[in-house]
């Protein structure tokens, strides 16, 4: 998470990171759909325009213009959505026998697995590094020298990358999901006028405003997704969760 307050501390820690690391020829910032806000629920993409609602929004925006402003480095945005994996997200929140299924109507969210995050990444790196070449989906750089190189190899392009699967979906299906996966009563229900009293400020603005993103870079990469939605997604963390001998092996 960033700071509340201020840019972002890596670079402010690191001042002039370019002119220091001459040959670095990557660089990545990790920001949130969020800077998009909600409006209306409708879908979004790259070349939307950003209105981040809460502070924390607007210090994620602050950060991506001090990143992007990182010439001559080949600079990555990544926006992503709710992001959950083993031991993570809902099956998590399940477990912890705490979880709410807010009602809300019309409010959904993206999210992405870790996996496919790290995927994505991965592939940035190898278009990056590759200026030349063709990159395969799924292409990752061999090792960390290959993320640095003579300054006539750096690009200067700055891309935004939304970090999202297909198929947006509501936090209380995800959560009824993974109830049913890991054998559990299914976790009450509450409507978000009922919770709302008890909700933080940025909390309530995250429900009132869904986000439905979608990424054109990643389909134009051409990379597919090992997790379209998040059905695909929370039953492979939970098996996982069992191979890695988790908690939950028992249960598959």
């Amino acid at each position: 998470r960033p700071p509340r307050r201020g840019g972002d501390p890596v670079l402010a820690a690191h001042d002039g990171l370019a002119a220091n690391f001459p040959a670095l020829r990557w660089a990545g910032y990790l920001s949130s759909v969020d800077v998009y806000g909600g409006g209306a629920g409708e879908w979004v993409d790259e070349s939307t325009a950003t209105q981040p609602p809460t502070q924390l929004s607007r210090v994620r925006r602050l950060c991506e213009k001090e990143w992007a402003a990182l010439a001559p480095v080949a600079t990555y945005i990544f926006r992503a959505g709710h992001v959950y994996g083993p031991q993570s997200g809902a099956l998590a929140a399940v477990r912890t026998g705490a979880a709410v299924r807010i009602q809300c109507d019309g409010h959904v969210r993206s999210c992405v697995h870790v996996e496919d995050l790290a995927r994505l990444v991965l592939h940035s790196m190898a278009a990056t590094t590759a200026p030349d070449a063709s990159v395969a989906p799924g292409d990752v750089p061999a090792t960390a020298e290959s993320m640095t190189g003579p300054p006539s190899a750096v690009s200067s392009s700055v891309t935004y990358c939304n970090l999202v699967d297909e198929q947006p979906s509501s936090p209380a299906e995800e959560l009824a999901l993974a109830a049913e996966l890991l054998g559990l009563p299914p976790p009450g229900e509450a409507s978000f006028e009922e919770m709302a009293p008890q909700m933080s400020v940025s909390t309530r603005q995250f429900w009132l405003q869904p986000i439905r993103a979608r990424s054109s870079w990643r389909a134009a990469e051409g990379v597919p997704l090992l997790y379209p939605t998040f059905r695909e997604g929370l039953r492979a963390a939970l098996e996982e969760e069992a191979g890695a001998g988790g908690e939950v092996a028992g249960l598959l």
